[in-house]
């Protein structure tokens, strides 16, 4: 007879029976060649998961619902992991998940995947989220080369890369593999607000977008209300040039228009604004225009002889 204790692990080695053969350990656990006899026989797998096979006085056995207790498993340096069979617990005897790691020491690595060959089989090091058996996303590093470096979140319901990190120049693509700038988005995005060359107020503001910087574009377009053409309607009442010409002598600035302290004050203007106030001018000036045309007719007829008399 023969008895070992590694552990929590506990058993017995008999001949009693002379074709018993004794108990060896293998990678796949405890190998019996001849007769087992148990007390209990615990199942950790379907069928009987989480029971208790027992046999009656008769040698009949049944499926008995048992708890199974906390078992401790440890190593050399410490108690370190715990498992009740369908839970794992690193540095915590209660995981609530069926793995929870608790980290106290100063190592700042919790969990770390090192891939030791790279060869053209195996370029990934990736945790794949399945369900039901189904790939539904993942997430890893790719090694082929120094410019083939690269770090991604896979999403296998558009089948396509979601979100991508070259790891040689630091550039960011959504949804894209290939992207040419430190944030390269391929579709739209949105923002509360946005800041380029400089960062945009911490506040809740009704600008959405500060550039610190010149603006090129091809086109810009500017959505307004109340366009100017209520200055060629007969309720607009244009100044008289006399008032017109009192107004800028003691405000050095057109009326409707904001003045240069005003533009300073206020850190600019609004574009879209300053269109339509200049286009408002403009459409007076026209008026103007027009009306000392009609001015000039009426001079040059009652300067000109009536040559039917």
């Amino acid at each position: 007879m023969m008895k070992n204790t590694q552990g929590k692990l506990s058993f017995k080695l008999t001949s009693d029976h002379s074709t018993t053969t004794p108990l060896t350990l293998s990678p796949i656990g405890a190998v019996v060649s001849g007769i087992l006899m148990t007390r209990e026989f615990i199942m950790t797998d379907s069928p009987g998961e989480g029971k208790v096979l027992v046999s009656d006085e008769d040698g009949k056995g049944t499926w008995t619902e048992l708890a199974i207790p906390t078992v401790e498993y440890w190593f050399d340096n410490g108690k370190d992991i715990y498992t009740d069979f369908r839970r794992v617990g690193i540095r915590t005897s209660e995981p609530r998940g069926k793995l929870e790691i608790n980290q106290d020491e100063a190592s700042k690595y919790s969990i770390i995947l090192n891939k030791t060959s790279w060869d053209t089989g195996t370029m990934s090091n990736v945790i794949r989220f399945d369900s039901s058996g189904t790939e539904r996303w993942a997430i890893g590093h790719s090694y082929r080369n120094e410019s083939l470096n690269k770090f991604s979140i896979w999403n296998h319901y558009r089948f396509k890369t979601a979100f991508f990190i070259n790891g040689m120049n630091g550039n960011v693509g959504i949804e894209t593999e290939w992207p040419a700038a430190k944030l390269d988005v391929n579709g739209s995005f949105k923002a509360l607000s946005a800041g380029i060359g400089c960062n945009p107020p911490s506040t809740s503001s009704w600008w959405k977008l500060y550039v610190d910087g010149g603006i090129m574009a091809r086109e810009l377009k500017v959505t307004i209300s109340n366009f100017p053409d209520y200055v060629f309607s007969d309720s607009h009442k244009l100044m008289t040039i006399p008032e017109l010409e009192g107004y800028i002598q003691a405000n050095k600035h057109l009326p409707g228009l904001p003045s240069a302290q005003e533009v300073e004050r206020e850190g600019g203007f609004e574009v879209g604004k300053m269109q339509t106030l200049l286009l408002e001018k403009i459409e007076e000036q026209a008026l103007y225009i027009i009306s000392l045309q009609k001015q000039i007719e009426e001079m040059k007829r009652l300067m000109t002889p009536d040559k039917t008399r």
